[in-house]
């Protein structure tokens, strides 16, 4: 049994394997003639918290996601008037009940997320539509 020490692997996430030493180097031991060789396992280090846990493979906290944890997550977001709706960790849509529309005067808005604060598509730098934005139209 081959077992690669703490933080290299194999492959992904494989840090052992049943293998036999060949003429000095370690082989599957399924008559495989490739070579075992354990490998670092994140070649950028994981943020934020996160943990390598496989070559170049992160698990991030809660709070963070990317490939290596690099972005901050946005919150879900309660919104009076409207639905928020998050299609993933980096963007959402923002409904607005009917007879209601958001400050940019629009009925629907696609967010995206920045920093960890949910912002409107294509707008950099802008304050945010949530919350008490939603007027009556």
């Amino acid at each position: 049994m081959l077992k690669c020490a703490e933080g290299k692997f194999l492959h992904d996430d494989v840090s052992d394997a049943p293998a036999i030493c060949l003429n000095g180097t370690w082989v599957s031991d399924d008559d495989s003639p490739v070579a075992l060789v354990c490998r670092e396992g994140c070649a950028m280090p994981c943020l934020h918290g996160g943990v390598c846990v496989g070559i170049d493979m992160c698990r991030c906290t809660p709070e963070y996601y990317g490939e290596h944890c690099e972005y901050a997550k946005c919150p879900t977001v309660e919104v009076l008037n409207g639905v928020f709706d998050e299609h993933n960790d980096s963007s959402a849509t923002l409904t607005c009940n009917e007879g209601f529309i958001a400050i940019s005067g629009d009925e629907a808005v696609e967010l995206v997320c920045v920093e960890g604060k949910w912002t409107p598509s294509g707008i950099e730098n802008s304050s945010s539509l949530l919350g008490s934005n939603l007027t009556n139209g």
